[in-house]
């Protein structure tokens, strides 16, 4: 698949003589799982789920064995106009043997300026007037699975992906 988790830098502190790990930043990237596959479309070569007004979507990631801290997260899609956007998430994380719903947060009623033809990322972890301390708990570590419902009342988002940055 091309991803290289379990990097690791390290760099000589020369003032102690010790060597010092630092984990490597990772990206992962998965497109959405879509209940409704006639909502499949794509634009030139960019597949993509397309959602309209009060559709959803979802995607499903299992957190790498070497996770630590999740740094970034994005729903990256591509607008069909320039306008404002809405959208609501929802998402859930827990590990082998915990309920399904052992970590779980939303966002609702989310907005931001797009440009038409213009890959945009929406960012899941700012702080919003619902969230005030952004989306992800800090408790989420690492074999977890990780589920996000994805839904805007906004026509024809034109969703590529989910893209996940963490050490």
């Amino acid at each position: 698949m091309g991803l290289n988790i379990g990097i690791r830098n390290k760099i000589l502190n020369k003032s102690k003589k010790t060597v010092i790990t630092k984990r490597a930043e990772q990206e992962v990237f998965v497109t959405s799982v879509n209940p409704a596959p006639n909502d499949w479309g794509g634009t030139s070569s960019w597949p993509m789920t397309i959602l309209t007004a009060a559709d959803d979507c979802y995607f499903l990631v299992k957190l790498p064995k070497e996770f630590k801290t999740l740094l970034e997260a994005a729903i990256v899609i591509l607008p069909d106009a320039t306008e404002t956007i809405q959208w609501d998430i929802e998402f859930e994380a827990a590990g082998k043997g915990e309920l399904e719903n052992q970590k779980t947060n939303n966002d609702l009623n989310v907005t931001q300026d797009v440009v038409l033809d213009t890959i945009t990322e929406l960012d899941l972890m700012k702080s919003t007037a619902g969230n005030p301390t952004g989306l992800f708990p800090k408790a989420l570590k690492a074999n977890d699975y990780m589920g996000l419902w994805f839904q805007s009342d906004t026509a024809n988002i034109q969703v590529l992906g989910l893209r996940l940055k963490f050490r």
